[in-house]
């Protein structure tokens, strides 16, 4: 089914040519889509969801969730979003384009989830604070950014073998 959609120029994703087989999914239609995005406006398109993978498990401090999308123009979107559980921080919302799948593709090996990391917790303690102190903020840190690049990288891993590239 993704593999058609993604093989199909946008104008024969718009319309359904025929009723499809008994047993056979019907390919979703184009609508409106709106994405929120952390920083700047809103990202509005028409198209439809490819796929969602997401890395929510109980107890995580955080987590990501990956959507694709496919214009109806034939180009791609992806939607990344950083939740988490911490009041002091803030949930994050990134979109991407790629004109082409290979594109597509390349920014999600290429992406850094480490720059969703925020380093609040390092703000200018005073000069009375300890040097063991600020190295264990420091791993802490590292920790959350190691975390991220497992969540991100299997989350990458499940939405390419979903569209059959990995």
């Amino acid at each position: 089914m993704i593999e058609q959609a993604l093989e199909r120029p946008a104008e024969a994703m718009a319309m359904p040519s025929r009723s499809p087989e008994p047993g056979m999914p019907v390919p979703a239609l184009p609508e409106a889509v709106k994405l929120r995005r952390t920083g700047g406006r809103a990202v509005k398109f028409h198209g439809t969801l490819l796929c969602t993978a997401m890395s929510y498990q109980p107890g995580l401090p955080f987590w990501y969730e990956i959507s694709i999308y496919r214009k109806t123009t034939g180009a791609f979107v992806v939607a990344v979003k950083m939740f988490t559980r911490d009041e002091n921080q803030r949930d994050l919302f990134r979109v991407y384009g790629a004109d082409e799948f290979e594109e597509l593709v390349e920014l999600l090996e290429g992406y850094d989830p480490t720059i969703d990391i925020d380093a609040i917790e390092l703000e200018n303690p005073g000069e009375d604070v300890a040097t063991s102190l600020l190295a264990l903020k420091g791993l802490g840190i590292r920790l959350r950014m190691e975390e991220a690049k497992r969540q991100f990288g299997d989350l990458v891993g499940e939405i390419l073998y979903e569209l059959d590239v990995g």
